[in-house]
């Protein structure tokens, strides 16, 4: 998975009793009544067309009980919400727009009697809804009522227990769009899908309207019966795969400077504003590759961009290319940003004089990256 450089706008539209909505920050719910489970016969099989009647049939009491117009309202799911190896009807409220009024409601109803054995009402918090059944770790198959609104989306989770539907978990994503719902690592269990602004360090001057995004995925952690999230980097791993970032020496410094300098000479060729970014990723900082790209660049998106200095005397974003020489190398009090400071000889006009270059490198959770360098004059 990558990291996306893009502008969320805010979803006006979704699908279906199977599809999704942001819930934002309360999916505060509550009961519209619960109505004992009549036992079913168990030795009756519905055919196909009885099955059908039944759905139908349950939709007709549904808008007549809660008075949501047919247009909000879902095609019935058959689905074991119970996990009692036997479906029961669900009905639930759709809303395909934040312009639907119809409130929202999921119920239950037996599909051998047809009887309603469980319902609530969900506050949407004036959201686009929809509905997904999902498989989970701890309670098997469940439902994720989930509402869209301001680009973002909140999901709860539920399921039925004792003939009540109850609230087994939450999800909420700052972005995201209708395909919510993943069997990420194919294990037969869902995962949500989401965005999230990088506000980390080497982020940070950024701004919101362009700033870099991740891809998060948020999987159900057994221990804590909660749906944890993790974050997909540009390195195309989650979080929870990748080594831990190694303390900073002055020789890994060298070695990261070096390559660097190498990386921008190599490029001589016009990219497009996505491979510029994948280029210089893993050596620069997103705040390096945000300034970079918006104040060094020649060419146009359609014909692709170059650097400056590739095809003039404009150096200024051109890294020092440092040496084995005597480096200084300090460290900020949280050990997460390093300055590499050294002197470097150069002439001018047959004269030769010498500059200390300062490069700033910052400790992201990918490794240590170039944020940013300068030149000052010195008297040595």
């Amino acid at each position: 998975m990558k990291q996306v450089f893009i502008l969320i706008a805010v979803l006006t539209t979704i699908v279906g009793c199977s599809s999704a909505t942001s819930q934002g920050k309360s999916s505060a719910s509550q009961d519209s009544g619960t109505v004992q489970q009549l036992s079913p016969a168990k030795d009756k099989q519905l055919s196909e067309q009885e099955k059908i009647i039944a759905a139908q049939k349950a939709k007709e009491d549904f808008i007549s009980e809660f008075k949501v117009p047919e247009a909000n309202v879902g095609e019935p799911l058959l689905y074991d919400l119970n996990n009692d190896a036997q479906d029961e009807i669900i009905v639930c409220t759709i809303k395909k727009t934040v312009m639907d009024k119809a409130d929202v409601y999921v119920s239950v109803y037996n599909l051998q009697t047809g009887a309603k054995s469980a319902s609530r009402k969900f506050d949407d918090n004036g959201s686009a809804v929809s509905v997904f059944k999902i498989n989970n770790p701890s309670y098997k198959k469940a439902l994720a009522v989930v509402m869209y609104g301001n680009g973002g989306y909140g999901s709860e989770i539920i399921t039925v227990q004792k003939n009540a539907i109850v609230s087994v978990g939450n999800v909420t994503s700052q972005y995201g769009d209708p395909d919510v719902v993943t069997d990420v690592d194919k294990d037969g269990y869902h995962e949500f899908k989401g965005f999230e602004h990088d506000y980390g360090i080497g982020s940070d001057r950024v701004p919101d309207v362009a700033s870099f995004i991740n891809e998060i995925i948020f999987k159900w952690d057994e221990k804590s019966k909660k749906y944890m999230a993790s974050a997909f980097g540009e390195d195309g791993l989650m979080d929870t795969q990748r080594n831990e970032v190694s303390e900073l020496t002055v020789e890994n410094a060298l070695q990261i400077l070096q390559a660097a300098y190498k990386l921008q000479l190599s490029w001589t060729e016009p990219k497009s504003e996505q491979e510029a970014r994948k280029f210089m990723r893993p050596f620069f900082s997103n705040n390096f590759v945000y300034e970079f790209l918006n104040d060094n660049m020649r060419g146009s998106p359609s014909k692709g961009i170059i650097p400056r200095y590739s095809e003039s005397d404009d150096t200024r974003w051109l890294l020092p290319e440092y040496t084995k020489q005597t480096t200084d190398l300090q460290f900020s009090q949280d050990k997460t940003m390093a300055t590499v400071n050294q002197l470097i000889q150069r002439s001018f006009e047959g004269e030769s004089y010498m500059r200390k270059v300062s490069t700033l490198l910052v400790k992201t959770k990918y490794g240590w990256k170039i944020d940013s360098f300068k030149h000052e004059k010195t008297d040595k």
